[in-house]
């Protein structure tokens, strides 16, 4: 008797723990991209489409973005920085046709931010970035991201909250940027006609990578001053700084 009833105990206590919270996992309620559920988990390691249990929604879940568990840490300073994040705006991406890719600079940008604070420049999740812009009403294949602060929307729908900047002065803005570079931060620089993501700073040239490359109809280079990124993006430059 003494052994089935400890044999109960011990079946209990596994029934119990196959009913508890993962330790590598946290519930999170009403986060901002996901329409008509109360809740969803965001899953530190991997990605949450890989398990079980967690539902597959239109606007995806950021499963590696640490700022939905908290604003992303400073890190070590960017000046002299030259290594690329985002991916390049000028090659096929699978999942998406060439229309969209063409419009998603802005989407690009918002990646690269997220690779950058996960550590992780492999993270593919602009399919994913795209469907969440959409559905928001954030961005559209025809004219891309619907300005600045819908960029700053998308960031916070996949848990990265940044401050705008307007710019009314290159000389303060480019000091702006610098001091975030030096906490650690990227910025991105959003024009009237590109997303520019600089990621560290080389006597004189921000170094926006791909995102300048892809700009060489218009004057553009991996490593390019503030007035050149202006006049490449055709004016009208705000910056999105991570705060």
């Amino acid at each position: 008797m003494k052994k089935l009833l400890s044999l109960a105990g011990t079946l209990a206590l596994f029934a119990s723990m196959s009913q508890a919270e993962p330790p590598e996992s946290i519930s999170v309620s009403g986060a901002q991209g996901f329409q008509g559920l109360a809740d969803y988990r965001i899953v530190r390691i991997g990605s949450a489409r890989d398990v079980p249990g967690v539902p597959e929604v239109p606007q995806a879940v950021f499963a590696e973005t640490p700022g939905a568990l908290g604003n992303p840490p400073g890190g070590p300073s960017l000046i002299g920085a030259t290594f690329a994040w985002e991916r390049n705006q000028g090659t096929p991406i699978p999942g998406m046709s060439d229309g969209d890719r063409w419009a998603a600079c802005g989407l690009i940008a918002a990646e690269a931010l997220d690779r950058f604070f996960v550590k992780n420049p492999n993270l593919d999740q602009v399919v994913n970035i795209r469907n969440t812009a959409a559905v928001n009403g954030l961005w559209d294949a025809n004219s891309g991201m619907h300005g600045p602060a819908a960029e700053q929307a998308l960031l916070a729908d996949i848990g990265l909250q940044v401050d705008l900047n307007q710019v009314g002065d290159l000389n303060r803005a480019q000091q702006t940027i610098i001091q975030s570079l030096q906490r650690g931060k990227p910025v991105i620089i959003s024009t009237l006609r590109h997303y520019f993501f600089a990621e560290g700073y080389n006597n004189g040239l921000f170094f926006v990578g791909h995102t300048g490359e892809v700009m060489g109809n218009y004057g553009g280079s991996s490593q390019m001053t503030l007035w050149q990124i202006s006049q490449a993006g055709n004016g009208s430059v705000t910056l999105l700084i991570p705060r």
